[in-house]
């Protein structure tokens, strides 16, 4: 998380509910964020959405009904917790959900969830996120229910076809970069939110690509792609004028005109797509060489001659931390000399596969294909067990359930620490240092000031200094009330490996959808997200695995995770309190 002063505000103590939206809105854009903080794939109206297509799915055979169970549990999760539906339906809340939780067929289940979903549909539900964010920011005291209703808003406006960088650069725009006036009141909350009129307008789109698509000209006129070696009026939009001069000698620009959309990256989505269905029918017939056009484009609002030009956007696979080439070259040779898997196992030779997927997925331009390629990454490494009576998604699951909660309490609190040293580390560490002074145990040390009684004065000083970063000031309080009680820390990473299982198994469905119906999921981006970071944790236990376990194989890694996960989970449930002589079992320091 980045700290964002608020320069161009005149802040006072009344706009600490809107600075604390800013921030979560910032950090939940961002794209290296972790995935606990990122925008959820579904909120209790998406969920309503999803719940009734699988039932129909169910209807029609064409999925079998044990994919209702999960999707059921998560619905029932999400509704019950949701202040929005709440809201919306008061007293009527509680006789749905007696009415989905009996519901002992296919119709009784479909028209009770179809019922709360009329009350959410037809921008009902955004609606009301509005109307409680801005009651909410204004009092500002309520941290959680801004945090809360931010992230669902978030996964709205993008379910609505906002794209996720237009949101954040209009974000950090709006909030955090120099204006005509100072932010001095708090309802410019609802100024921001009246942005979003989800209006779609027209955009012209502006490619470079090489010389080779001139030979196409007829074929792409059919799709409403028009080619031109220059572009006009340059002389009048000097945005233009600047991506023309970024052009190589032998390209040429190809033009998809009036693209309907609601913002410049969504127009930019919806040309490359057309232009990636052309490059797939020529490949048909054409394999030597790849037709491909440069990732920078230019995009220009119809209506205002607004235009930006775009660079290539972030693929969701490599939203992982990158490493330099040298410390890539050094991790490489680490892990080729621990290396431990048995020749005499097919277990090297699946290693060696997902790896070959995982650089497919990179290399991919369609987010379909890098789901798929993750996916049969994934099915690489959990080797299917045939007298099981486990279904495929179960064993799955099962196995990847250990390698994404073990320790995962450790990595909030290692982001929390990297958070706060990055907001002041000298003031940071000052304070660390005046409970113990050795700098290799900072991090040690940062935990016994989060959760051990002793020094919760030193917290309220912490506290203290973070008022112009209440995401901050209210994660640390979060975190120091929540893991202080051992069986509040266990309920904690039970419940996060029950969410991991269910967005598992719609991983899974996605995956099932695009090849057996060739439909693309409205999550896609968010699913790939998550599988592209479940693979790396995967991979990176394993390493950790084979070079202090000397695993044989990628079963046996499977089963020390396994063993691993409820040892930590069986310690953390043995412990009355937490002390000093604790925590390093409880949070795995």
């Amino acid at each position: 998380m980045k700290y964002l002063e608020p320069k161009y505000w005149k802040y006072e103590k009344k706009l600490e509910g809107l600075l604390y939206f800013a921030q979560v809105l910032n950090e939940v854009l961002f794209d290296y964020s972790i995935d606990t903080y990122k925008p959820n794939a579904l909120n209790a109206h998406s969920i309503t959405h999803e719940a009734l297509n699988l039932l129909r799915k169910v209807r029609s055979k064409h999925i079998p009904d044990g994919n209702l169970k999960p999707v059921k549990e998560e619905l029932l999760l999400l509704i019950n917790k949701d202040l929005v539906v709440k809201s919306l339906l008061k007293e009527k809340l509680e006789h749905y959900l007696k009415l989905i939780k009996e519901a002992n067929n296919i119709d009784d289940l479909y028209y009770s969830i179809y019922s709360i979903h009329t009350y959410l549909a037809d921008k009902k539900y955004l609606e009301e996120v509005k109307n409680l964010l801005i009651e909410t920011v204004i009092e500002g005291k309520r941290k959680r229910d801004i945090f809360f209703l931010t992230r669902v808003f978030v996964t709205e406006l993008m379910n609505y076809g906002y794209s996720k960088s237009y949101l954040y650069n209009l974000t950090n725009q709006f909030f955090f970069q120099q204006k005509d006036n100072e932010i001095d009141n708090v309802n410019v909350i609802s100024e921001f939110l009246d942005l979003f009129d989800f209006k779609e307008q027209k955009f012209d789109v502006f490619i470079q690509a090489p010389g080779i698509f001139w030979d196409f000209r007829k074929s792409l006129k059919g799709v409403d792609v028009k080619m031109s070696k220059t572009l006009k009026h340059t002389d009048k939009n000097v945005i233009l004028k600047s991506f023309s001069k970024k052009k190589k000698p032998n390209d040429i620009y190809l033009i998809i005109k009036d693209v309907e959309a609601l913002d410049h990256f969504s127009a930019r989505r919806s040309g490359q797509n057309k232009l990636h269905f052309f490059i797939n029918l020529f490949h048909l017939y054409h394999h030597r060489e790849s037709l491909e056009f440069r990732n920078l484009c230019c995009v220009k609002r119809l209506d205002n001659n607004y235009t930006l030009i775009l660079d290539e956007p972030l693929n969701s696979v490599k939203k992982q931390k990158d490493f330099k080439s040298t410390e890539a070259a050094l991790m490489v040779e680490k892990l080729i000399k621990n290396l431990s898997f048995s020749r005499k196992n097919n277990s090297l030779g699946r290693f060696i596969k997902a790896l070959e997927l995982h650089k497919l997925a990179l290399s991919a331009n369609e987010e379909e294909n890098q789901l798929l390629d993750l996916w049969a990454a994934i099915e690489t490494l959990v080797q299917k067990k045939t007298e099981s009576n486990e279904s495929r998604i179960e064993q799955i699951s099962n196995s990847l359930i250990p390698f994404l909660s073990y320790g995962y309490v450790k990595g909030l609190l290692l982001e929390l620490f990297k958070d706060l040293s990055n907001w002041n580390k000298e003031k940071f560490y000052e304070l660390l240092d005046s409970i113990n002074d050795d700098p290799a145990l900072r991090l040690n040390t940062f935990i016994e000031l989060l959760v051990l009684e002793e020094n919760d004065s030193k917290v309220d000083d912490l506290l203290g200094y973070l008022d112009l970063f209440p995401l901050l000031k209210n994660r640390v309080t979060l975190y120091n009330s929540w893991y202080k009680n051992p069986k509040e820390i266990k309920c904690f990473i039970e419940r996060h490996s029950k969410k991991l299982t269910w967005q598992i198994r719609r991983i899974y469905r996605a995956r099932n959808t695009l090849v057996h119906h060739g439909n693309k999921p409205q999550q896609l981006p968010i699913l790939l997200e998550n599988l592209s970071s479940y693979f790396h944790k995967i991979m990176d236990e394993l390493e950790e695995l084979m070079e202090h376990n000397k695993i044989r194989s990628i079963e046996h890694g499977i089963l020390e995770m396994k063993i691993h996960y409820e040892e930590n989970l069986n310690f953390i449930n043995s412990q009355k309190s937490i002390t000093k002589d604790n925590l390093k079992g409880i949070f795995l320091l």
